[in-house]
């Protein structure tokens, strides 16, 4: 058990703030206690260098990002291809999910709108012929029926 130096109150824990006196303490620091990531496998690092778990060096740029959120980077980069331009929106949404997110809970709804997207485009076509064939063949059997009746 640890004790505030400002004031002898015994300190449950380790608060930031002594609860009888409210002088800070040696506790914990939430900004300090930032999560960081392997940019090379999205496992917990510690304040290493490298990684505990796969031995790589974090890239600068990645070591503060959420570990990788789904896989629709290269889906959307086809669909944007393919459906251009209404397919852009897959891949703006799978880009922003890996690179501009700024939580895990952010990216992983981004990339669930991605796959959306992704599904919309590539299932609509099909409905749509689908439905287009199946509507001109009624068209044929009616106006078929209508001039044998003539």
């Amino acid at each position: 058990m640890s004790f505030c130096k400002q004031c002898g109150a015994p300190l449950e824990g380790e608060p930031r703030f002594c609860s009888q006196c409210g002088s800070a303490t040696n506790g914990p620091n939430p900004a300090a206690e930032e999560k960081r990531f392997c940019s090379n496998c999205g496992a917990p690092m510690e304040r290493g260098v490298y990684c505990s778990q796969c031995g790589a060096a974090p890239r600068r740029s990645c070591v503060l990002h959420q570990p990788y959120v789904g896989g629709w980077l290269v889906w959307s980069i086809i669909t944007a291809i393919v459906f251009f331009p209404l397919g852009l929106g897959a891949l703006a949404f799978s880009l922003a999910a890996r690179f501009v997110a700024s939580s895990y809970a952010e990216a992983k709804s981004l990339s669930c709108c991605a796959f959306l997207w992704n599904l919309a485009m590539w299932i609509l076509p099909i409905l749509i012929v689908l439905f287009g064939t199946i509507w001109i063949l009624c068209h044929f059997l009616f106006f078929g029926v209508f001039a044998a009746l003539l």
